[in-house]
């Protein structure tokens, strides 16, 4: 929720109030489609009020990034798409200064090949990796690694329903300024129909290739019966390969055939 609590055309002063922040990214990205001097917005609680200063803040982003600053947080998170994990506004934020203009056409027109092509090498960068604009060789580099799948980038057939979500989000904010919008129906941009209304297409391909399942093993102790074990985090059954199948039957497995 936002409002306008004071407009003074005297000094040419408006100043919105909302803690959302979502209404601040929008509020910087259109400030120069208001047509005001100074635009504030109050934000914080009763007892411990801020004003931040809009134009001061449009002022101080990278140079040519307004345009991208929309997608940029439709991407890397929030209240209708999902965040890549481990990776936060602020450390997304060093990566956005230098490679903004590969978000340029998320957002607008038609979802092309050639923005999703742009956007995952966006991603790349986001995960550090340099060597590859593909976020399934991404996952190759991150895996030789590490060997945990929590600091892998997503694979491509998840991300490209994650930008269709992205894309729309970012065609709504960018259109803010019109009553009534174009935009595609959200169930052929990253969304389906359920019981409880639109829900999120995650993937429609498995995250593991066939040929690799077999090389998962947990080396867990108990039961497996939580996702502390590396099979049952992984969506993957226990095998033999596992040292819980290798206890004693006072503690049996809890994560297989």
């Amino acid at each position: 929720m936002l409002h306008a609590v004071h407009a003074s055309s005297q000094f040419n002063t408006v100043v919105v109030s909302s803690r959302d922040t979502d209404v601040l990214v929008l509020l910087v990205s259109h400030f120069t489609r208001v047509q005001c001097e100074h635009l504030w917005m109050l934000s914080g609680t009763t007892n411990k009020r801020r004003y931040i200063p809009i134009d001061a803040v449009f002022n101080n982003l990278p140079r040519d990034s307004a345009t991208t600053l929309l997608p940029f947080h439709a991407l890397t998170g929030c209240d209708t798409t999902s965040y890549f994990a481990n990776h936060t506004k602020m450390s997304s934020w060093k990566v956005f200064k230098e490679h903004h203009q590969l978000l340029i056409n998320l957002g607008i027109g038609e979802l092309t090949e050639e923005t999703i092509r742009s956007s995952e090498k966006f991603v790349c960068r986001l995960y550090d990796v340099h060597k590859t604009d593909s976020v399934d060789a991404a996952r190759h580099i991150l895996f030789a690694k590490s060997g945990k799948p929590e600091t892998m980038s997503p694979t491509s057939d998840a991300l490209r329903f994650h930008l269709m979500r992205v894309h729309y989000q970012a065609m709504v904010w960018r259109n803010a300024h019109c009553a009534k919008p174009e935009l595609p129906a959200p169930v052929d941009m990253g969304w389906e129909h359920s019981n409880s209304g639109l829900k999120p297409i995650l993937m429609s391909l498995s995250p593991i290739p066939e040929s690799c399942l077999e090389m998962i093993s947990c080396g867990c102790q108990k039961q497996c019966s939580t996702r502390r074990c590396k099979c049952r985090k992984s969506g993957l059954r226990c095998t033999a390969m596992c040292a819980c199948r290798q206890q004693n039957d006072e503690t049996p497995c809890m994560n297989m055939d």
